[in-house]
Parts: structure tokens; sequence; C-alpha cells
């Protein structure tokens, strides 16, 4: 018996090594990805073969969606918990991205409780009619799902004909429109936001970044009103309220806000006005301006050394040594390379030691 066992392991050993092993598909990895990753992970699913099915489902929401055949979500497909789903596999279906309605509904259902979910009707339009089901109000809408002042009916009394041809709806304003125009662009774009009556209301912010900003009846932003996230924002609608334009150094800072990270962002007063030392947060370097914001040569401190009292009025500043220079130009140059030592008044100490060979 012992002897049959051996055989048949070493046999067993020779098929195993005749066998070709594949390499795992992107889908493969990707599922083994995300079984190793956090609970409620979407973990993607596989064929036989090892590529993506072309209907995916996320266990922990309830999600599903179509997508190609490199694992990427079709737009327009994705559908919530308890809705019907799109035929994935059907050759003639014609996958369309979703409408505003449909992205506002699939918002409101993964909103609070008792939020207003829109009704949209089998292409995805408004439906003329929209009630509130947790209030039992109901209300005509525009094509763009806006409330049309006065068709408001509560719960229990007569609705309006929303649908009646002696319905007066007036045309879009120019709020409304830009508004819907950004409801069908890119994700993350700028959004406005109109009043009952469709004008531009006096402040306008954006989702994405969190800055508000001051606007005219025309919805165009006024020069030096706009605030960044966390800070105090500019009573837009007091009368009083003297608005002024942003200073060469406000503009220079939100340059550098909407930069690269990692740029110098330069630090303006209360005023607006360049602070008389500037530091890069990066670097840890700092050095003395003048009103323009320009860099007073022979000021600069790098991290870790005393600062010159850029503020005093007594203070001479001489240019740069050439030391200096030559010890500012190794800093910004190659790893290794050698770095001159200045004495306080900037003069080559006599002894000079290269750091990365000693």
């Amino acid at each position: 018996m012992a002897i049959f066992t051996i055989i048949l392991l070493v046999s067993t050993a020779f098929a195993l090594g005749d066998a070709t092993i594949r390499p795992k598909t992107p889908c493969e990895r990707a599922r083994d990805a995300a079984l190793n990753g956090p609970i409620g992970a979407f973990i993607p699913t596989c064929d036989a073969a090892g590529q993506y099915t072309p209907e995916q489902c996320s266990g922990s929401t309830g999600y599903c969606w179509c997508v190609n055949s490199s694992g990427q979500k079709i737009p327009g497909t994705e559908t919530p918990p308890g809705t019907p789903r799109i035929n994935c596999i059907t050759q003639n279906a014609t996958i369309r991205p979703k409408t505003p309605c449909e992205r506002a509904r699939d918002a409101a259902l993964n909103g609070p409780i008792g939020a207003f979910i829109p009704t949209c009707d089998a292409a995805g339009q408004y439906t003329s009619v929209q009630c509130w089901g947790s209030t039992g109000s109901c209300w005509c809408v525009n094509s763009s799902g806006q409330k049309i002042p006065g068709t408001e009916t509560p719960p229990g009394t007569p609705r309006i004909n929303c649908i009646t041809q002696n319905a007066t709806i007036r045309p879009k304003t120019p709020c409304e429109r830009a508004r819907d125009a950004a409801l069908n662009g890119p994700i993350g774009a700028f959004i406005p936001t109109c009043d009952a009556a469709g004008q531009y209301t006096s402040v306008q912010c954006w989702g994405s970044t969190g800055s508000c900003w001051c606007v005219n009846s025309s919805g165009q932003k006024i020069p030096g009103t706009e605030t960044p996230p966390g800070t105090p924002r500019i009573n837009c609608i007091t009368q009083n309220a003297t608005i002024r334009p942003k200073t060469p150094c406000e503009r220079a800072r939100d340059a550098a806000l909407n930069g690269p990270i990692g740029a110098f962002i330069p630090t303006c007063d209360a005023a607006g006005q360049y602070t008389s030392v500037q530091c890069w947060g990066s670097t840890g370097s700092c050095w003395c301006v003048n009103s323009s914001g320009q860099k007073i040569p022979g000021t600069e401190t790098p991290p870790g050394t005393p600062r010159i009292n850029c503020i005093t009025q007594n203070a001479t500043i001489r240019p740069k040594t050439p030391c200096e220079r030559a010890r500012d130009a190794a800093l910004n140059g190659p790893i290794g390379a050698f770095i001159p030592t200045c004495d306080a008044a900037g003069q080559y100490t006599s002894v000079q030691c290269s750091g990365s060979t000693g």
C-alpha cells in the first residue's frame, strides 16, 4: 500500500509539472487585491477564463453597472439597489449616460432619510409633476426639474394639471441655462446657484474647491471677493460693502495655490500687501522683499539659520558675496555636490570640506 501511495504521488507531481499554468488576468489580480483589502471594498467578478463579467455589482452598496473588457465602468449604466438593471450583454443595447434627473435621483437615494427624491420618466427626464413623499406636497417643474412658482399644492388638495396646454412656463434665464450646461458637463465643474426667479444669487460657491465669491446680476465674479475654504466670506448683499480689487500679492498667492504642489506661496498682510519677510514652506528658506514682493539680494537665509530683521529701519542689506552665491548655486545643484562654507560676513572660511567625500 505504501509503495502504491508513493507511485501515485510521483505520478501526480509529473502531471502537475506538465500542466500549463496561465498567469493571472487583470481581473483576477484586481479581485485578489480587493479580497486582501478593507472590508466592504468592491470585489470584481471574473468569468471562468479570468475575464471581467459584463455586469459588476458591489456587495456592500447593492449598486450594479456594466463594464467593458478592461473592467472600466460604462457611463450611465449604474443602477441603485431595487431598480431594474441594464442588460449588459445584449449587442443591440444602446447605453446612454445618465441624465441630470437620474443623477439627482441617485444622489437623493444615497442622501438622508426623508429627502426629496425626483421622479424621472423612462427617458430619464423629469416628469412634469414632482411630489415629496415625506411631506405629501406636489408641484410642477420645467424640463430642468426646477419648480414652477405658484404650482405647489399641499397634501390633500387638488393638484394643478402640469401638462395642460394653457400652462404658461417662462423661458429659462441665463443662470438656469448655465446651470444646466454645468450639470451636463464634467464631474467637479462649477455649477452656478440660481434663486427661485432663476437669477444668480449674490454669492456663488464651487463645491469641488470650497471657494466662494460675490457676483453681479450677470453672474460675473466681482474682483477681490473670492474667499478660500475655511475663511470668512464677504457679505455680498450689504449695500455699504466696499469691494476692492485683489492686490498683486493676492493674485500671486491665488495663482500659487492653484499651481503645483510645493510651489512658493507668497504671504500677504490684511491689506493684501506683501509682508516684509517671505518663506518657502517646501524648502524652509526665508528672505526679505520690497513692497513689490521682489527678493532683496543677500537676505535669503537657509532653514535653521537666524533670519535677517526685514522690518528694522536701520538694517543695511548688503549684496551676496561670491561665497554666498556659490553656496546658493550648490544648494540648488545635484545631490552630493560640494557646498562651500562661508563665515558670518559671507567670506570663504579658510578650511573647506566636502560632505559627500569627507
